[in-house]
């Protein structure tokens, strides 16, 4: 149970760091909370 925890935890990390790399690459003053999981996922690939 720890285990699935701490790994949900550092997905969850990991996801929200590459945001704030995207955020900073697109034009506009974005914050990680104005965009979806589709527009990360589009951007990821």
């Amino acid at each position: 149970m720890k285990q699935e925890l701490w790994g949900i935890l550092l997905s969850y990390n990991m996801f929200h760091s590459q945001m704030i790399k995207i955020c900073r690459t697109l034009k506009g003053n974005y914050l990680p909370d104005q965009l979806s999981f589709n527009e990360i996922l589009a951007h990821l690939r």
